[in-house]
């Protein structure tokens, strides 16, 4: 009995133990993963998933030994890093010749876009062709944190392609032509987009356009190798401020259709004391002026001098003009029913009405103001 007991313990302990086991595996299991995350998610904060990545079979010496240690962002050098492997897009660079005439220095620019540092190779003449294939440029960061090269070689960059089935479109773009918004030309753009097999691909650049006759060449060098690649033409346009009280009416009219432009002069300010001198207008169809209309009126009254010196219209000029309400009714004939233009529509608008208050004559005329809307669109002239 004691056996059969001692047995059964036995068992319940090895159990016991496999799983507790299983579980510290599982456990093990869930921390690695834990720490893969966190160590993805550190360099992806870093940024070296958003960098190219390179093909590290690739590599291939230039000069120096060979390329050796763990790779690391430029964002991270430091005066006290040491020896250090890092990659780099070279932008810049330079080549001296020392004084004695045997070796030659080269100063090198490189990105890898996490950070940019200069890189520095002290060599001999005849090994100069190791950058001889270099774009040069200019040494804009001496007194920078540089790199003394021991090993510089070539490597091929990770392709990066659109592996999804069905590919997307790609429709709000800014180009280099959006000013302190985007650096890479619309052709690049484009070229890029069909390279990843996408079908089309949109310009949307701060309201400009200038993108458009570059993203249109390269897609028709595009489309006569054989790929296919289609650019929308947009813009993120600036439009005025639909706040601002530039109409007074509710008539509706398109822009194609019929608009009477018209200025008055006037004895002074008000229309409750003051008189009209003179109307002008011009009847427009469809953007061009079809007819035109011009009348003193006879204010009845002294024109002070200050106003004959600002309208140049004087007491003889008006003496034989039609009356206030003769010239108004003229001009609300030539106007017919269309919509009133005027600079400082209120100012001419509200000596109309008063004339046509005291003919006794209703005035629903719908005016636009464009004073208003030179105010919206050209906010830094003063007057």
């Amino acid at each position: 009995m004691q056996n059969a007991q001692k047995q059964v313990q036995r068992q319940q302990l090895e159990q016991a133990v496999q799983t507790e086991a299983a579980d510290a595996e599982v456990s093990e299991n869930v921390r690695a993963k834990q720490q893969e995350a966190a160590a993805t998610e550190t360099e992806i904060r870093e940024g070296k998933f958003a960098t190219p990545q390179l093909i590290e079979s690739s590599i291939r010496p230039l000069y120096g030994r060979n390329i050796r240690g763990k790779m690391i962002p430029i964002s991270e050098i430091a005066m006290d890093s040491g020896k250090v492997t890092v990659w780099g897009d070279v932008f810049e660079l330079e080549k001296r010749v020392t004084k004695s005439g045997d070796k030659n220095i080269f100063t090198i620019n490189i990105t890898d876009y996490t950070g940019s540092t200069t890189v520095k190779v002290f060599n001999t003449i005849r090994e100069s062709a190791v950058v001889d294939s270099i774009r040069k440029g200019d040494d804009k960061y001496a007194g920078e944190l540089v790199v003394n090269a021991r090993a510089i070689g070539t490597a091929e960059k990770v392709k990066v392609v659109d592996k999804a089935p069905e590919k997307r479109v790609e429709l709000h773009l800014h180009t280099n032509m959006s000013q302190m918004d985007a650096l890479t030309p619309a052709s690049e753009l484009v070229k890029r987009a069909a390279a990843w097999g996408h079908k089309a691909i949109a310009i949307t650049d701060h309201g400009v356009a200038q993108a458009f006759p570059d993203a249109m060449n390269a897609a028709e060098r595009i489309n006569k190798d054989g790929e296919k690649i289609k650019v929308l033409y947009g813009t993120e346009a600036y439009f005025v401020d639909d706040l601002v009280e530039s109409v007074s009416g509710e008539q509706d009219e398109p822009l194609s259709g019929t608009f009477i432009c018209f200025d008055i002069e006037t004895t002074g300010l008000s229309p409750l004391k003051d008189k009209i001198t003179e109307i002008g207008a011009v009847k427009i169809e469809n953007g061009a002026v079809t007819d035109i209309f011009s009348t003193f009126a006879n204010p009845e009254m002294p024109i002070p001098a200050k106003i004959v010196q600002l309208t140049g219209i004087t007491d003889a000029m008006v003496k034989d003009a039609p009356s206030q309400s003769e010239a108004v009714s003229a001009f609300l004939e030539f106007a017919g029913d269309c919509i009133l233009v005027a600079h400082n529509a209120p100012f001419d608008t509200s000596f109309i009405r008063k004339a046509c208050e005291n003919m006794g004559v209703e005035y629903n005329y719908t005016s636009i103001d464009t004073v208003a809307i030179s105010r919206a669109i050209l906010p830094d002239i003063k007057n």
